[in-house]
Formats: structure tokens, C-alpha cells, sequence
């Protein structure tokens, strides 16, 4: 039986309104913000603990207020930003711009990083020691480092490159998700005699491994801030750096960065002063490797 009139024109009625409310209401959608990297806590941790890493905790309580969910898995580093370059993953946690200038960065950096060495205490405190001079003063050593790292886009990176091209041995390199570890175990069963990486990431690892004492962090170079990078091919990255700086400061006037670093036992890196040139710029902006 044919629908009279009236039926047809409330259910015209309907649909019109239904068209007009999807074109006024934005649509929401939920994205899954995938962050990768190696182990590097304090800054990023065991995914399944109960402290992730204060970087990861930033990241979830950003993205969840905006309705977005972060997956961070633990990957070798070179993967980790291979991914990110290809749009496999959203973002890397803990790039400096060192790590490439073709990576989308923020305004607003998760911490700071300084450079140091890992040496046993017994050499620093017995006969002449060591003394960092500059990257020549690393000839005396065996130095661990982390595959696919760059340290200062240097002096440091160009001798370490040139040892590993040598084949000298005075730089050994570690790969995984776990290099620290493993290159802490390296050093007190003697194979290396220093370990190169950042500062806090080194105390972290030495205390969590129960090498105090035992093992001294001596810094060699001025903090920088860390990152992190998102995907340059990734159409949502200008999205992900703005939520990241709008609510790194929000969380800081709240008071909630303090409680979140408070249980890692960081400071916040906004008291730190960083030289200007080593800001990025805009964040929507591709960079020139």
C-alpha cells in the first residue's frame, strides 16, 4: 500500500535533518598515536610497567584528553626511526634534531639529554684517570656505543664513524632494544672501558642494574632537548605536534608534569635554559636531512 502524504513528508523531514546534523557536527575520530623506541628510561621504559617512562606517561595523558590512544612498543632505534620516516609509526620517543632534520618536530621538547661516558670508578680513582677532552681524548678507550645512534652530528659522530670504518676496536657497537644493558654488561666484564650515551639514561640503567658504586656517569657535553618525532609522511603529524605542545604546557601550569616526573625523580627540563640553535623550527615544516 502506497505511504500517504503526510508519511512521506516527515520521513523527507527526517532525512534532511539527519543530513544537516552530520554536516554540522565535526566528525571525531579516534586515531592510535604508535610511538617507538628502544629503552632509554627514564624517558620511555618497560611497556607492561607500572612506570612506562615519564615521556610515555605525557604522551597518553595529551593524546587520551584529545580521545586519541597511544601504542608504544620497544624497537631497535634504527627500525624505530626507519618506521617513523616510512609512516609505519606516528612517532619516535627521544630523537634529538640530530637524528634527522627530514623528522616533524614540536616546539615543545619531553626533557633534555646530555652526552657522558659510563667508567669503571676504580680507573677514575686510581692512577691518572681519564679526562674528556674531546673526541680524540677516546683513543685511550674501548667505547661502547648504541648502533644507529648519533651523538652531536659532529666531532664526536665523525670519530666515532671513522674508528668503526677503521676497525680499530675502540668503538664497539651494541644493537636490540636493550643496548644500554647490554653494553653495562660489556664494560664490568671488562670488554669495553667506557660506555657512551645520555647521562640520565646511564645513572637509570646503572641503578636498576645494581652497578653503583662500581660505575661512574661522567658528562661530556651540553644538554639538548629530546623530542619527540613524528612521521613526515604522515598527514596527521602537524595534528600530533600541536596536541603535544598545547598540553605539554597544560600539563605544566596544572601541576600534573611535576607529579608525572616526580615519580621518575626528573626535574622539568623548563628550568634549563637550551641554546636557540638547537630548537626546531616551525612544527608542520619538513626538514632537509
Amino acid at each position: 500500500m502506497a505511504a500517504g502524504p503526510g508519511v512521506v513528508k516527515r520521513w523527507a523531514a527526517a532525512l534532511l535533518l539527519a543530513v544537516l546534523s552530520a554536516w554540522v557536527t565535526p566528525a571525531v575520530r579516534a586515531d592510535v598515536v604508535s610511538l617507538r623506541s628502544d629503552l632509554w628510561c627514564p624517558y620511555n621504559c618497560d611497556p607492561d610497567s607500572d612506570q612506562p617512562g615519564y615521556v610515555v606517561e605525557i604522551a597518553r595523558a595529551v593524546f587520551g584528553t584529545a580521545g586519541h590512544r597511544v601504542d608504544y612498543r620497544l624497537l631497535p632505534w634504527p627500525r624505530a626511526l626507519e618506521g617513523v620516516r616510512r609512516g609505519l609509526f606516528s612517532g619516535a620517543i627521544g630523537a634529538t634534531v640530530t637524528d634527522g632534520r627530514d623528522l616533524i618536530f614540536g616546539r615543545e621538547p619531553v626533557g633534555m639529554q646530555a652526552n657522558a661516558l659510563a667508567l669503571p670508578t676504580a680507573r677514575l680513582t686510581a692512577g691518572p684517570g681519564f679526562r674528556y677532552t674531546g673526541p680524540e681524548s677516546l683513543r685511550e678507550l674501548r667505547v661502547g656505543v648504541a648502533m644507529g645512534y648519533t651523538y652531536d652530528n659532529g666531532a664526536l659522530d665523525a670519530y666515532l664513524r671513522e674508528e668503526e670504518e677503521a676497525g680499530s676496536g675502540r668503538v664497539v657497537s651494541a644493537r636490540g632494544e636493550d643496548v644500554i644493558a647490554a653494553n653495562l654488561r660489556r664494560l664490568m666484564a671488562g670488554q669495553v672501558d667506557a660506555v657512551l650515551d645520555s647521562a640520565a639514561v646511564l645513572s637509570q640503567a646503572i641503578t636498576d642494574m645494581g652497578f653503583q658504586g662500581d660505575v661512574t656517569v661522567v658528562e661530556i657535553g651540553e644538554a639538548v632537548p629530546v623530542y619527540i618525532a613524528f612521521s613526515p609522511v604522515d598527514p596527521r603529524a602537524s595534528q600530533y605536534v600541536g596536541l603535544l605542545d598545547a598540553g605539554i604546557a597544560r600539563l605544566r601550569s596544572s601541576g600534573s608534569l611535576a607529579a608525572i616526573l616526580t615519580r621518575y625523580g626528573v626535574r622539568d627540563w623548563a628550568v634549563r635554559s637550551a641554546k636557540s640553535e638547537d630548537l626546531p623550527r616551525v612544527a608542520d615544516r619538513q626538514r632537509d636531512h
